[in-house]
């Protein structure tokens, strides 16, 4: 995942971050410029704890405050789903990135298609980043915060789950084994009573 970071010379921020629209909606509005050459959005130094706690709202942590706590999530896409003109973002990352019409699509750092793809579409003035009906992705590192706010959306486009860390389910090999273990003494039975 793409670093956030904050580093502050001679009265500036120079912002490193994730591409969101909500972010780079704000920071403008905090008076931030993008800076091409160094591929980093810069704000006036004083208004860094902003930035931060911007951050936090949109990201779940900042250069700061990183998250402790991280989930993957798994995006099942029911319908399809755009963003005009930009990448398409869930939770704060973004899951799938065109840059023109016929750019077609490719997934956002982090994030792993598992079926189906993205693609980009509409006019040559009115382009769309595209995510089919269809598609299932993972988004790696999700700060649980973002996570448990998007599951309380309950969005209708797509489902969104946890994917579990730990894929043996404890209780169900404890009832296998107690099952196999009375299997094995019944055949056990049977078979003395064969053999004397």
């Amino acid at each position: 995942m793409l670093a956030i970071s904050i580093e502050q010379k001679d009265g500036k921020a120079y912002i490193r971050s994730p591409y969101n629209a909500d972010f780079v909606r704000r920071v403008k509005l905090m008076g931030g410029k993008w800076d091409a050459d160094s591929r980093r959005w810069v704000v006036c130094s004083d208004a860094v704890d902003a930035v931060r706690k911007m951050m936090v709202e949109i990201y779940g942590e900042s250069d700061e405050s990183p998250a402790f706590e991280t989930v993957t999530l798994i995006v099942e896409f029911l319908r399809d789903a755009s963003s005009p003109s930009g990448p398409y973002c869930l939770a704060g990352k973004p899951l799938a990135i065109a840059t023109g019409r016929d750019s077609g699509a490719k997934p956002g750092e982090g994030v792993a298609f598992i079926e189906g793809s993205p693609k980009s579409g509409g006019s040559a003035k009115n382009w769309y980043t595209i995510i089919p009906a269809g598609c299932v992705c993972e988004i790696y590192r999700v700060p649980k915060s973002k996570a448990v706010e998007l599951l309380s959306e309950q969005p209708t486009d797509y489902k969104v789950s946890i994917k579990s860390q730990n894929q043996v389910d404890l209780e169900e090999l404890v009832r296998e084994k107690k099952k196999l273990l009375e299997r094995l003494s019944e055949i056990n039975r049977l078979l003395n009573q064969l053999n004397p």
